[in-house]
């Protein structure tokens, strides 16, 4: 599946039930694969995302991401309380039976758009040590590791990863500016050969057929 076959938007409280179901399988079926800790049930995702959206200080931003009429992937966006230009992208999660299908891939395109949208200048996540698959996915979307093994109990590192958004906001520009370019030199070849063509029509009418 395409990245643009995901459509992301923000999900209200509503739905956290919805959300937390999807981070539940998610990080379950993972714990399978390599043996890390399980979560024992769903109502400690579901009231953790309610602590997290109901936040009056910082509260946590939750997005979903729908394909085929359903919901599969799920993140939140939370504004650091030490920098308001640094927002952290985390419990990124798609449902097992959709995973691999690149939808991790544009849940994060949509996070960092929704970060510049926000006048962001820093992305940071937290990636636990041993899941390659995310640390990949991240260092495409242009993260670099600020700090591997930190612990954060007994068995668990994690790595701190961040991007600095202007790097983007530069990438974008000028990307923006040669788009721009390209119009306005299309529009002058436009201009151009609509100019020729009339020569040409004046120069059959008036039978001399030059073209000078």
């Amino acid at each position: 599946m395409s990245k643009q076959a995901l459509e992301c938007r923000r999900m209200d409280v509503r739905e956290i039930p919805a959300c937390a179901k999807v981070v539940f399988d998610a990080f379950n079926s993972m714990a399978a694969k390599d043996g890390s800790t399980v979560i024992p049930e769903i109502k400690i995702v579901s009231d953790r995302l309610t602590e997290y959206a109901n936040d009056t200080g910082i509260p946590g931003l939750l997005y979903g991401g729908f394909a085929d009429g359903g919901l599969c992937a799920f993140m939140m966006l939370r504004k650091l309380g030490i920098d308001e230009e640094a927002w952290e992208i985390s419990m990124l999660s798609v449902v097992p039976e959709r995973q691999g299908e690149g939808l991790a891939g544009a849940m994060v395109d949509f996070a960092l758009g929704e970060i510049l949208a926000f006048k962001g200048v820093l992305a940071v996540c937290a990636v636990t040590e041993g899941n390659d698959r995310a640390l990949e996915l991240f260092a495409r979307h242009g993260f670099e590791s600020e700090a591997s093994g930190v612990p954060v109990g007994e068995s668990m590192n994690i790595w701190m990863l961040r991007r600095d958004m202007r790097n983007k906001m530069a990438a974008d520009a000028a990307k923006a500016e040669a788009e721009a370019d390209e119009r306005q030199w299309a529009e002058e070849l436009s201009g151009l050969h609509s100019s020729c063509e009339s020569c040409s029509s004046c120069n059959a009418e008036d039978g001399t057929g030059n073209k000078d």
